[in-house]
């Protein structure tokens, strides 16, 4: 007898939680999505996946609005800035990378929230390695 191979669904759906009614449905990904997050205003959601990218998507219909690339592992999860202009994304590659698009914008307030929450300082490498900076 062989063995069952699980099957996997590559898509991430938004339901109404009211009424179980689906709403949208998220594709694109070309492996497993590991992580989800709405933006704080619930207009935008980000996928995090092992295809080594994340992907943003109106909550509403679905509309793939961006690609998040550059990470050479699986993207293990996805976080919006408080604003929702910006992405945080962290891969199995080591790294962690802040994303601005026309649908996300700037950085800044990312990287407020983001440096309230590291327990170290940054090394000078690791600021010029993931934060681009000198």
């Amino acid at each position: 007898m062989r063995p069952r191979r699980r099957r996997v669904d590559r898509t991430g759906r938004v339901w109404q939680a009211r009424t179980g009614a689906l709403v949208a449905t998220l594709s694109g990904h070309t492996g497993r999505i590991n992580g989800v997050a709405f933006s704080l205003d619930s207009r935008l959601v980000v996928t995090a996946s092992e295809d080594q990218t994340a992907r943003v998507g109106d909550a509403r219909t679905g509309e793939q609005l961006a690609v998040l690339s550059g990470h050479t592992g699986a993207v293990r999860d996805a976080v919006f800035s408080p604003d929702g202009r910006a992405v945080l994304t962290a891969s199995m590659d080591g790294t962690a990378r802040v994303f601005s698009c026309d649908v996300c914008g700037s950085t800044a307030q990312l990287l407020a929230l983001a440096r309230t929450r590291v327990t170290r300082s940054l090394t000078p490498l690791e600021w010029r390695q993931y934060l681009h900076q000198p």
